[in-house]
């Protein structure tokens, strides 16, 4: 299915490889969408699940009770996760944007190539690496592995990182928060 000029495309069953461009995806809860494409203007509004996405300078919003893994976040994608959503399994890059709000959840994330992760809820596990950025900005992270130039930043008080791994001129810059259990 091609979705342009505007259109909607409505998944209550399953939808298998849409390209959605200057249009938009709607995964209602008990909706599956595998493997869409989003790019230009177009955006997937995630209520249901949606499996293996890719984004290039396309938005995908993951909303309560939405569940999006293993989307690729390219370059000018952005992913949004909000209050009481999930994103599994995402990779930031090449200057994609990757943001999960306040009681939204992350994890195993990987950034890199300068892809920039915007966190105010929590994620475990997240690997950042080749100049990538995660900004905590409110909430916790936890378990994550930073290498290869990558950068966490800690950057309010009601931020916070556990046991964050830094090897390989990675770099973690705390600038108001608290961050334990480093291990460098």
């Amino acid at each position: 299915t091609i979705v342009t000029d505007y259109g909607n495309e409505y998944v209550y069953g399953v939808a298998s490889d849409t390209i959605v461009s200057e249009g938009a995806q709607y995964v209602s809860s008990g909706g599956d969408a595998i493997s869409t494409v989003v790019y230009g203007d177009g955006t997937e509004n995630v209520f249901g699940v949606a499996n293996n996405t890719v984004l290039s300078y396309g938005i995908q919003y993951v909303y309560s009770g939405g569940v999006a893994n293993n989307t690729a976040v390219l370059s000018g994608g952005t992913e949004t996760v909000y209050s009481g959503g999930v994103a599994s399994g995402s990779v930031i890059d090449s200057g994609g944007i990757l943001g999960v709000a306040s009681v939204g959840t992350a994890s195993g994330t990987v950034v890199g190539a300068i892809g920039k992760f915007f966190l105010g809820g929590s994620d475990s596990g997240t690997l950042i690496s080749a100049q990538g950025r995660e900004f905590v900005e409110g909430g916790v992270s936890y378990g994550a592995t930073i290498f290869a130039h990558g950068q966490q930043f800690v950057l309010s008080f009601n931020a916070s990182t556990y046991g964050t791994t830094i090897l390989n001129e990675g770099v973690e810059g705390d600038y108001g928060g608290v961050a334990s259990d480093t291990i460098v």
